[in-house]
């Protein structure tokens, strides 16, 4: 009996302890599981929060709101390196007219490993010299990208063969722009919007206006959402109307320029470049009616100023913008808005040589001598543009010999 007494309480130890174990590992399985739980949610909303500033970072791009967009890719880093956030910024500077930006930013990244010198990459790359006019790199660069292994025909890609093709023939390698339009009418046809975008491009390296002129309406009429083609059309009636021979001429074509800008501003009112060409082409409008004494250069010079301040209140205005403004307000004879914009440009820039030497053109139209000569003798010190030195050389002898210094 003492036996099976001691027999029945070991046994029931022994089961009480094996219950209690099993409860310990219970509760320790139910913690990993908890954990584990735990680090799901945490990398579920890491990507979520990721995910939303990425899609607020292309909602921001879409309203004009490009200070906010920067800090909403930077903060989606925050939850997930990813190569596209880097895409992101990059088409982001390219979008604000920060083409150098966009290369610094992106060999950056190239050097701290975070991103590879893939097909999207040397695009992007290619299309910021592009936006440079340094031609021959971005032919180099679009090449790369469009040798990258087991790369679709996406739109990018398509991209890349047009503005190969385009960069081709601003170089005068119009047999090979010829090649990689042959290649993309058999992608997409011989009737494409881009396949004419391209023959208009061709047709303006080569001067034929005219015939550049058809392809651009046909780009445009079939494709009336590109702005691409509206830039190349406007870029087309700016330099035809430099090429013309007769002032009235001049003005026809410049007047197509600035309202085929005009329409492109209204339907894309956050495009640096649209507002850029478009006060640009506004500004040479206006003086082109005030060599002839037109009285429409004031409403001309109204739209110019118009498009600069557009890109002053979406934050895009640089040295450059504020002396547009500078010089549009002069035209318009608000000395005060011209005073203003001129001192902004040089804030932002004391180095522009540009800036200095007109600005000293309109003190001297002003009659503040010494403030001339100031801005005068920074040009000639800045020595950036010997024309611009010679010409505040020949202003500064002028000052002296007249007494007025």
């Amino acid at each position: 009996q003492h036996i099976d007494k001691y027999s029945s309480e070991f046994k029931k130890r022994t089961l009480k302890k094996k219950l209690a174990m099993a409860g310990i590992i219970s509760i320790i399985m139910i913690g990993i599981f908890s954990v584990s739980l735990g680090l799901t949610r945490i990398k579920s909303t890491a990507l979520e929060l990721y995910q939303e500033r990425m899609d607020a970072g292309i909602q921001f791009t879409a309203e004009g709101k490009y200070q906010e967009a920067e800090a909403s890719f930077f903060n989606a880093l925050n939850y997930q390196k990813s190569p596209t956030a880097y895409y992101n910024l990059a088409r982001l500077y390219l979008r604000e007219n920060k083409p150098a930006q966009a290369i610094d930013f992106l060999n950056e990244q190239l050097f701290a490993g975070v991103i590879q010198k893939d097909a999207s990459t040397a695009y992007l790359i290619g299309s910021a010299y592009f936006d440079l006019k340094d031609y021959q790199k971005a032919i180099l660069n679009y090449q790369m990208a469009l040798q990258a292994p087991s790369q679709p025909l996406n739109s990018e890609y398509e991209a890349a063969l047009r503005d190969l093709a385009v960069s081709h023939s601003r170089l005068g390698q119009y047999g090979e722009a010829e090649k990689i339009l042959a290649q993309i009418e058999n992608n997409v046809g011989t009737n494409s919007p881009i396949t004419s975008y391209i023959h208009g491009e061709i047709c303006i390296a080569q001067k034929n206006y005219d015939e550049a002129g058809k392809y651009f309406e046909k780009a445009m009429n079939d494709d009336p959402q590109n702005c691409q083609y509206k830039l190349g059309a406007g870029q087309l009636f700016s330099q035809w109307s430099a090429a013309s021979s007769r002032t009235s001429e001049k003005v026809v074509k410049m007047i197509q320029a600035q309202q085929i800008m005009k329409r492109a501003a209204a339907a894309n009112p956050y495009n640096i470049q649209v507002l850029s060409d478009y006060g640009r082409y506004s500004y040479e409008l206006g003086q082109l009616y005030e060599s002839t004494g037109d009285s429409r250069n004031q409403t001309a010079f109204q739209e110019a100023a118009v498009a600069f301040n557009k890109l002053k209140d979406i934050g895009m205005a640089d040295s450059n913008t504020y002396l547009n403004l500078a010089l549009v307000y002069d035209k318009l004879g608000d000395n005060q808005a011209a005073e203003s914009n001129f001192k902004e440009s040089l804030c932002l820039d004391a180095g522009n040589s540009h800036a200095n030497f007109v600005y000293a053109l309109f003190k001297l139209k002003n009659r503040e001598y010494a403030a001339a000569y100031t801005y005068l003798q920074k040009t000639v010190d800045l020595n950036k543009d010997s024309y611009e030195v010679s010409a505040a050389k020949g202003r500064i002898i002028e000052l002296k010999e007249k007494g007025w210094i």
